[in-house]
């Protein structure tokens, strides 16, 4: 039988909680457990894209629209903030309302205005529901195409 896995700097069990996913990128996440309650009830799932515009690019893109295709067991809302720096700041949450699907992907799209050298977006996740991001679109300008004056 393996052992389990144990957060860094603690060698036997019982470990404090923890909830670890990979996602398809075979990056491993960590549920936020700042954002969790003590009685255990209120826990912020979510998952950070990876850079929009190529991390170490050195032009600065904005962040348009971005279009989500989803899957979801009830009726519900993911919000999505978008960052300009690497997800060093997050600007205003967007809503995203979500359809119950029953059969097939239904998508959603929503305009954004966030600039930066490092362009991503976080999704985050109802408490309750189950909500599945299948694949997303993300429209990006360059900002040097942006026409500055008269």
């Amino acid at each position: 039988m393996t052992e389990p896995f144990l957060p860094p700097g603690v060698d036997r069990l019982p470990a404090r909680r923890f909830v670890l996913w990979a996602d398809w990128n075979n990056r491993v996440r960590q549920i936020d457990e700042s954002r969790l309650d003590r009685a255990g009830d209120t826990v912020l799932a979510y998952w950070d894209s990876p850079s929009l515009n190529g991390e170490g690019e050195d032009r600065e893109f904005t962040l348009t629209r971005l279009l989500l295709a989803y899957s979801a067991s009830a009726n519900s809302e993911v919000v999505v903030r978008a960052s300009g720096d690497g997800g060093v700041t997050w600007h205003d949450a967007i809503s995203f309302d979500i359809v119950e699907s029953d059969v097939g992907l239904k998508r959603i799209a929503r305009g954004f205005n966030v600039s930066g050298f490092d362009v991503r977006f976080r999704v985050i996740f109802p408490q309750d529901e189950v909500v599945i991001v299948h694949e997303y679109s993300a429209r990006l300008l360059p900002r040097s195409e942006y026409i500055i004056g008269p």
